[in-house]
């Protein structure tokens, strides 16, 4: 259904719920979105077996793997890439008498991001296909550099929360944004790590760390039936039908 079609069928359920005093409903649905707008009990069902039972809250508490960090980032100020222009330019010996917008090739990129201790990241430029060189295997300065301060400022986040929330896991990356994940347990593995202390120490480095905009939320609905969902073996092998049939014809 599209969106306005879906958004009438759900308003029309929840009706018949809440209008009818004596009236329950069971929906079945792989959306865990429908689930959350219409449910208040989900069952998560695996190979046809119940496999737990209970509001959507109570499910993200007992089988969620933790917090999710979404991340988005300020873009590099003008005076920041100049300065970084700079400095590449002065790596590779290049005069650069066009500053930010002179042309590089990958070598030189390679040996840039060598002389300012990063030469595994040329790899990475290339592996994460944000930046893409020319038929002559120069891209504009700028590019490189904006990509590069970006990076930066992940690796550097990365490393602040892993001081101070432990083992993170690293769930989404895009070029501006990090979705982190990150144990809902102290160190300890037992003490729940409270809320509001995540959002206290994001919030008071926010500046520090060149946070734009940032959210934290637990684990979501879809990700724990996912969860559940690859835990079904019941079909992974061959269709026994199948197999007969397919001896016979080479037979």
């Amino acid at each position: 259904m599209d969106p306005v079609a879906r958004r009438f069928m759900w308003k029309v359920i929840s009706d018949i719920v809440t209008k009818r005093e004596k009236c329950s409903l069971i929906l079945t649905t792989h959306s865990m979105e429908e689930c959350e707008a219409l449910c208040t009990r989900i069952g998560i069902m695996v190979g046809g077996a119940l496999r737990c039972l209970g509001s959507g809250q109570r499910l993200r508490s007992k089988y969620g793997s933790g917090y999710q960090i979404e991340v988005g980032f300020v873009n590099p100020s003008e005076d920041e890439i100049t300065m970084k222009s700079n400095e590449m330019l002065h790596a590779i010996g290049s005069q650069g008498v066009h500053g930010m917008h002179t042309e590089v090739t990958s070598k030189e990129v390679e040996a840039a991001f060598a002389a300012l201790g990063k030469p595994s990241w040329h790899s990475r430029l290339l592996a994460e296909g944000g930046i893409v060189f020319d038929k002559a295997d120069r891209v504009t300065l700028v590019n490189v550099v904006v990509w590069f301060l970006l990076e930066e400022k992940v690796e550097f986040l990365l490393s602040f929360f892993s001081a101070n929330f432990g083992q993170i896991q690293v769930r989404e990356r895009q070029i501006n944004k990090v979705r982190v994940e990150l144990s809902a347990f102290m160190d300890d593995g037992v003490t729940k790590r409270p809320l509001s202390s995540i959002f206290g120490t994001v919030e008071g480095n926010k500046d520090m760390l060149g946070v734009l905009d940032y959210s934290i939320s637990q684990t979501s609905l879809e990700q724990i039936f996912n969860q559940f969902a690859a835990q079904q073996e019941e079909e992974t092998g061959a269709v026994a039908g199948i197999v007969t049939a397919a001896k016979v014809e080479e037979v």
